[in-house]
């Protein structure tokens, strides 16, 4: 009250009274650290915070209280010096401080001085929380090399085993660094890994590989003749030849499944070889039961290549097995619009892929709109079917 009626040396002075009274006392620094704060006195409530260690004799006091008071003033390296600070009495509580220092990390100034105070910290402790928030701070700020670097350290100083290599390398997948995602999957397999991790390192690489791939993929190659895809001599003969290995290493399991299904895209979608892709696709019908996601997914690839091929008939028929599976919906995690096409005499709505098939098999499949009743030829006013759909798809919400 003194302070916001202009007595301001009045309020100092009361101030520095209640602290004297009783200068071991924690709960009195914090009181009067409120009473600051509500006046917007930040740097003096900071000031008293530190003044209150020294007089207590405990430096790992009001850590947490300190990093909000610096970051709330973009003092963003004091601030995380409060939090290693608190770390450091709690490691189990990584996750909370990096929850914390996300409220500012995502400025690259803040992120970049915050990485500055944790390598200080490294040089000065080896403690293995320091390297994961290291390596985290550096995700965050898409600096996928010297992350590599620090899950390397993490993984051989934890004995993991590829592990922690392998989770970088995912994280690094879904942010679209496909090269170093490569490089970290290959590592991992080449540790090697636990033999019941190993198929999924092994299929994350193809993956990238193959979204390498896509990305350089500027040349205008002339599309080959329908079942001679030149696999040797394609841009994707990286990919391709490893889901080939895959196949053979993990015969009639879903990771088999998987690398048919891209191979088959790769034969329809980049060379139009809609025989060699029928093929690899009605694999996987041979040893997957029918209900499996992995098979729906197949089942909805058969159909685009049928009616690529023009047998209306038979495209139908297979889209009508996906749409008849209860939650089907839940396994087309790809699909993301509908379009239309125009068959013969007739119009139906076929599924339109507008992405690949990235999915690992631990990954959550996505609600999406994809079992729409009127896919089937006949079922009401197709282009009001497609409308209703696209709406559907866009919204996550059916029509009333």
């Amino acid at each position: 009250a003194q302070y916001q009626s202009g007595k301001e040396k009045e309020a100092y002075v009361s101030w520095d009274r209640a602290v004297a009274a009783d200068r071991t006392n924690a709960n009195v620094y914090r009181l009067v650290a409120n009473s600051l704060l509500e006046n917007r006195l930040l740097e003096k409530a900071a000031e008293l915070y530190r003044r209150g260690r020294k007089e207590i004799g405990d430096p790992n006091l009001f850590t947490l209280d300190l990093a909000q008071l610096l970051s709330v003033t973009m003092d963003y390296a004091g601030a995380t010096a409060e939090f290693l600070r608190y770390l450091a009495q709690t490691p189990p509580q990584l996750g909370y401080v990096q929850s914390r220092l996300s409220q500012f990390t995502g400025k690259a100034e803040a992120r970049d001085a915050a990485i500055e105070v944790v390598l200080s910290a490294q040089k000065r402790s080896d403690d293995q929380s320091l390297h994961r928030l290291l390596a985290w701070l550096l995700l965050e700020g898409k600096r996928f090399d010297e992350a590599f670097d620090v899950y390397k350290k993490i993984d051989k100083s934890s004995k993991a085993q590829g592990a922690e290599i392998y989770s970088f390398a995912e994280r690094a997948y879904k942010e679209g660094a496909f090269a170093i995602a490569a490089k970290a999957y290959r590592e991992a397999i080449d540790l090697p890994m636990a033999a019941q991790r190993l198929p999924y390192a092994k299929y994350g690489y193809a993956l990238a590989m193959k979204e390498l791939t896509v990305q350089s993929d500027t040349l205008n190659e002339a599309a080959p003749v329908s079942g001679s895809v030149p696999e040797t001599n394609s841009r994707f003969a990286t990919a391709i030849d490893y889901f080939r290995k895959i196949i053979n290493e993990y015969p009639n399991t879903e990771f088999a499944a998987r690398s048919y299904y891209q191979i088959g895209s790769i034969q329809m979608e980049k060379y139009f070889d809609l025989d060699g892709a029928l093929t690899s696709f009605q694999s996987v019908e041979k040893f997957l039961p029918a209900n499996n996601p992995v098979q729906l997914d197949v089942t909805l690839k058969i159909g685009e290549v049928l009616i690529a091929k023009g047998d209306t008939a038979k495209a139908t028929e297979r889209f009508r097995k996906v749409v008849a599976v209860q939650n089907a919906n839940q396994a087309l995690h790809t699909v993301n619009i509908f379009s239309l096409q125009t068959l013969k005499d007739s119009a139906m709505l076929a599924i339109h892929r507008q992405q690949p098939d990235t999915m690992l098999f631990h990954r959550r499949h996505n609600d999406l709109a994809c079992n729409y009743k009127c896919l089937l030829v006949g079922k009401g006013n197709v282009f009001s079917c497609f409308n209703g759909a696209q709406r559907w798809s866009q919204s996550g919400k059916p029509d009333e």
